[in-house]
């Protein structure tokens, strides 16, 4: 099957920044629960929720808006020099962007700081559609932003292809009734019963998948 519509995932999925994150929440913890310890592997499983949720489940003592915001001063110090586009994923969206196919993105990222991402790394223009954190009532997992999607966009579900890299993506998927890509090149491992519509080694499968259905050619 070809596709009409591609939704990305941000982080973990189109830009890494799972050194950022580390980096950012490492100073919380050490200002905070200095005793707590905390494996690497946990540590970037906190890109997927929204990061309200992390903190809350993290620091549930202290004021998680004063903590969250806290969060982000931090994560700018880290941001322009350790973010960055995954390989292949700039030439693959202008690819997707030559041959007609509209790009959305569904993040868990405030809608602030995802425009600003995309226009850090140089894409914003081309992206048709966005949906953030505060363009819902219900964030990832839920599907609300996905349907949001499906309606801009007039689009028969199974031909929308959302690309993610957690759990969460593969759940608004499923629930949706889109197509869902896991990425090989996120760090995240998965259950064994999460079987996506497709798994992407890398940005250049993605273009193949879109117009022949497969990555195999």
């Amino acid at each position: 099957m070809t596709y009409d519509v591609v939704v990305l995932d941000m982080d973990g999925t189109l830009v890494d920044t799972d050194l950022m994150l580390v980096e950012s929440m490492m100073v919380l913890f050490r200002k905070y629960r200095p005793n707590f310890k905390i494996s690497l592997s946990e540590l970037i499983y906190f890109s997927g929720p929204p990061i309200e949720d992390t903190i809350a489940t993290f620091f549930p003592n202290l004021d998680t808006r004063t903590i969250v915001e806290e969060f982000k001063e931090l994560s700018l110090l880290y941001y322009e020099r350790d973010m960055m586009l995954y390989p292949y994923a700039k030439e693959a969206i202008e690819q997707l962007h030559d041959l007609g196919i509209p790009i959305a993105i569904l993040t868990n990222k405030h809608r602030d700081r995802t425009i600003a991402t995309l226009k850090m790394v140089g894409v914003d223009h081309l992206v048709d559609f966005i949906v953030g954190y505060d363009d819902v009532k219900y964030p990832k997992p839920h599907p609300e932003g996905m349907n949001r999607i499906i309606a801009h966009f007039k689009a028969n579900p199974t031909k929308i292809l959302f690309v993610g890299d957690t759990i969460y993506d593969y759940q608004v998927a499923k629930s949706s009734g889109v197509h869902s890509a896991l990425t090989a090149w996120s760090l995240r491992k998965f259950p064994q019963e999460v079987i996506p519509n497709i798994w992407l080694e890398d940005f250049r499968d993605l273009v193949k998948v879109v117009q022949h259905g497969t990555a195999n050619i």
